[in-house]
């Protein structure tokens, strides 16, 4: 996997956890049971993009985490290479 899928990856899916876990508070609110299953859901999500970003969103010459420059950057800030 490349640096701008896994970075692609790490955002979309951190977002997208984020927002689960946000929608399953606002609407399920009464509910218990369903709340804490979409709220896992959307921790299971983010946990996964956060892990995947961490392990490969990384320059391919000095391994630096890139981060959410992963997908914008086009030379890495700490050695000066192209990505």
């Amino acid at each position: 996997m490349n640096h701008k899928k896994a970075g692609r990856i790490f955002n979309y899916a951190s977002i997208g956890g984020v927002l689960i876990i946000l929608l399953a508070t606002l609407y399920y609110s009464d509910s218990g049971a369903a709340t804490y299953i979409a709220v896992a859901v959307g921790a299971i999500i983010a946990l996964a993009g956060i892990f995947i970003g961490y392990k490969y969103a990384r320059c391919p010459h000095c391994s630096k985490f890139l981060g959410i420059l992963a997908t914008k950057e086009h030379v890495c800030p700490k050695c000066s290479k192209e990505l």
